[in-house]
This record gives structure tokens, C-alpha cells and sequence, in this order.
């Protein structure tokens, strides 16, 4: 078991107490905590008892970026691209509507690279080979559409670069 298990609850007073002093509310419902666990490990840990009134999740959201115990970012990935998908079909129809190639260029590097990148730094590091490749096909899939500007630098260099 690990040294910062007993310390958990000590820890939740601390951050009320310093929201209480900052004028800010916590909400308990919304508490969770994650246990992270090396996949690659053969023996199994004893994890501590769960907390009461703190749900124990598996896959968990910070700042918008999805991670599991595992420390995998599949899911994140996953979900970047179908938002980034139905981005793509609003691309389309203003493309319909007589968008020129130009200004939907802009929009999909303003709108859709930054979806792709945001806080890349905390989880690039994170991202297996097949979550990259998975990445970068779809970017490949909107290069057809002339949505990517011709300039566009390749994505792992976008993540690398916005540090």
C-alpha cells in the first residue's frame, strides 16, 4: 500500500479548508479518485479501502484531457476525433455555402489543430504509436477535403512545439 493512501482524507480537508479561505466552493458529489496502476506489472497491488461518500473511477477527465489508471490517453484521442469529425461536416457545409478554400483553412487550423493539440504538452508523452497514427490519418482524411493548409507542419511537431 502505498504512504499517500493515509493521508487522503487529511488531504480533501486541506483543499476545503483553502477553498473556504480563496471564497470558493467545493462540491463533494464530484470528488473521485483514481488509482494508477502500471499494466505491464505482473503482481498485483493491494490497493487501499475506497473512501467514503469518493467514487474510485477507472478513466477520469482533467481540464479536458480523458486518462486512464493505466496512464493510456486512447479515449482521449478517441474522443478529440469525433469532435474533430463533426467539425469536419460543419467545414462541408460551409464549403457547400461557397466557403472559399482559404478562409476554411484558417477555420481548420484555428478550430480543429487547436482541438488536436490542446494541452498536448500533459499528454502527448502519454499517447501510444497507434494513437498518433490515428491522429494523423484523420488529419490525412481532411487534407483531401483542401481543409488542411498546405503549410500545416506535422502533428507530432504541433504537440512537441506548444510547450
Amino acid at each position: 500500500m502505498c504512504a499517500s493512501a493515509n493521508s487522503r482524507q487529511s488531504e480533501l480537508i486541506n483543499v476545503e479548508s483553502w477553498s473556504r479561505v480563496n471564497n470558493l466552493r467545493v462540491n463533494p458529489t464530484k470528488y473521485a479518485e483514481i488509482v494508477f496502476m502500471d499494466k505491464r506489472r505482473k503482481t498485483t497491488l493491494q490497493l487501499p479501502q475506497p473512501m467514503r461518500n469518493v467514487a474510485r473511477v477507472s478513466v477520469i477527465k482533467i481540464l479536458g484531457i480523458t486518462f486512464t489508471n493505466h496512464l493510456s490517453v486512447a479515449e482521449h484521442v478517441q474522443r478529440v476525433i469525433n469532435s474533430s469529425a463533426q467539425t469536419l461536416y460543419a467545414l462541408r457545409t460551409l464549403h457547400a455555402h461557397g466557403m472559399d478554400d482559404a478562409t476554411l483553412q484558417t477555420v481548420f487550423r484555428s478550430v480543429i489543430i487547436a482541438k488536436l493539440t490542446y494541452a498536448s504538452s500533459a499528454w502527448w508523452g502519454f499517447a501510444t504509436t497507434t494513437d498518433r497514427q490515428r491522429l494523423q490519418a484523420f488529419i490525412r482524411r481532411s487534407l483531401r477535403s483542401r481543409f488542411v493548409p498546405p503549410s500545416l507542419p506535422p502533428l507530432d511537431e504541433l504537440c512537441r512545439s506548444s510547450v
